[in-house]
């Protein structure tokens, strides 16, 4: 009994890893990104890996960059929390580095991301991990694609864990100051936008 369930969901998982799966009105990337973010999500990650090196040449051949970069950093955020700091430090840099070469701040401020992570979580330094993140949020203050909020909002969350975590602020609500002109910034942006 316990064979053939295995021999089924072996099935099913081959089926689903598959493109011609998709015969149910959904796009391949909105698959992909719901596949990759259930298997996360449920720390399947060896359904993760397999599912992501068939995403990201998809991602990448169709110009669908933030959901590249936001695959990688599923994958490298794996590393960061199962404390393997330098294979996290090294597809970072990795990201980054594509990313510059591109010219795109979204990959750019992922990478920084993943690396202020890695600082803070897996090298417990929050300086370096706070002046990464400062870095990260400058790079997409000068966009205004509505695309980017949801990353940006991410970043000042992640900045306000890390000040957090190394003592600099006693509570959240001392950090009020400094996050309404991000809530200003990105309501004026989105009512331009309407």
């Amino acid at each position: 009994m316990i064979r053939t369930q295995r021999a089924l969901l072996t099935l099913l998982i081959t089926l689903l890893l598959s493109p011609a799966a998709w015969g149910n009105g959904t796009s391949a990337p909105e698959d992909y990104r719901e596949r990759l973010a259930s298997y996360y999500n449920h720390k399947q990650y060896d359904h993760f890996t397999a599912l992501m090196d068939t995403a990201l040449p998809y991602f990448a051949a169709n110009g669908l960059w933030e959901n590249y970069y936001y695959t990688r950093y599923m994958h490298v955020e794996q590393y960061i929390f199962g404390n393997r700091t330098e294979q996290a430090m090294a597809q970072a840099d990795s990201i980054y580095r594509m990313a510059n070469d591109a010219g795109h701040d979204y990959g750019r401020a992922i990478a920084l991301q993943l690396m202020a992570l890695a600082y803070g979580y897996g090298m417990e330094n929050g300086d370096r991990a706070a002046e990464t993140l400062h870095e990260a949020i400058a790079l997409l203050q000068s966009h205004d694609r509505p695309e980017y909020l949801k990353l940006y909002i991410k970043l000042h969350s992640t900045l306000v864990q890390t000040l957090m975590n190394t003592l600099r602020y006693e509570s959240p609500a001392l950090m009020s100051d400094s996050i309404e002109p991000i809530l200003h910034h990105w309501e004026s942006t989105l009512d331009r936008l309407e």
